[in-house]
């Protein structure tokens, strides 16, 4: 799923918004937010393979623009330019390096990945002042654009519209979660969809940015395969401890196994900025009219059944 900012969206194969069209905002606390997959029509190729095709599907949309990835440093991002590293396409990892080394696990991170890789990965740091962005009005104006509840990612949208323009942007933010739902009996697979998960979406949309506002929303294709990820697919069958399963660092061993991604400590300036956040979260809250959060959850066998990999 990319933006091209004039007529409209690829890969086409995964559909959100509100009311059954796809890629509108949200103008009512009526409105209904859905989120559905296409027929895949092909056999999946395993996570790593299906990583490597988003990459040059996208590099094959948009031919002629320079890639710029938005990248926090955490796994979720490396797994993104990792997938135009192994098809071998150049790509500008860009960082925000936070006051006081907020960040500084996270720019380090960075530094090592690119540095082993200086063929395809030109990094582009940015300084940027964290704590004041996010007591600022012009952070709540942003959030306002993406129809969101949260201040946490904003500061990309800015670094996007102000610096990269002229290329493609792509981001890891928000992906889905899969959770499991204990309160029927026996154990449930849902994919949560967020109403967050689709305020890049709309932000770059309102602005008119060419982006691929979640890598990991490329493609029905793309989406499925990560469901369907071995590790996954443990939970699903009742493997593994369910704390474990609620467990951030569970997504970095599963990451790091499926994609073969270099191994690292969980930790990230979140942490330090979370009171910070919270706060500001509170007091931008108070200023909508209704919030965007509502949820679109879908069991993991009716997705796999809609994307046409069940019968």
């Amino acid at each position: 799923m990319a933006f091209d900012g004039l007529s409209g969206f690829y890969d086409g194969t995964m559909h959100m918004g509100y009311n059954d069209i796809d890629w509108t905002s949200s103008y009512s606390p009526d409105d209904k937010y859905f989120v559905r997959a296409d027929n895949i029509g092909r056999p999946l190729d395993g996570l790593s393979r299906e990583f490597l095709r988003a990459a040059t599907e996208i590099r094959a949309a948009f031919p002629n623009l320079p890639i710029y990835v938005l990248n926090s440093g955490g796994i979720d991002s490396e797994a993104i330019i990792d997938a135009f590293v192994r098809a071998r396409i150049p790509v500008t990892s860009v960082t925000l390096n936070y006051e006081d080394n907020l960040n500084e696990h996270e720019v380090k991170y960075v530094h090592e990945y690119a540095n082993k890789r200086k063929n395809l990965v030109k990094l582009k740091i940015v300084d940027f002042k964290m704590r004041d962005w996010l007591q600022s009005n012009e952070a709540m104006d942003y959030a306002r654009m993406g129809q969101t509840v949260q201040l946490g990612h904003t500061h990309i949208f800015k670094v996007a519209n102000d610096m990269l323009r002229d290329g493609l942007v792509i981001t890891g933010t928000d992906q889905p979660k899969i959770i499991r739902d204990d309160t029927t009996g026996s154990p449930r697979f849902l994919i949560d969809f967020e109403e967050k998960h689709c305020s890049a979406l709309k932000f770059f949309k309102a602005t008119g940015i060419r982006s691929v506002p979640c890598f990991y929303q490329w493609s029905s294709a793309l989406m499925t395969s990560y469901m369907l990820a071995s590790g996954h697919v443990g939970f699903y069958n009742d493997l593994y401890n369910p704390n474990y399963w609620l467990n951030e660092q569970f997504k970095y061993h599963f990451l790091q196994k499926e994609l073969k991604l270099m191994p690292r400590r969980k930790y990230t300036s979140y942490e330090k900025l979370s009171n910070l956040l919270l706060s500001a979260n509170r007091k931008y809250r108070e200023t909508l009219p209704y919030p965007w959060e509502r949820h679109c959850e879908i069991e993991v066998y009716d997705w796999f059944k809609m994307a046409g990999v069940m019968q």
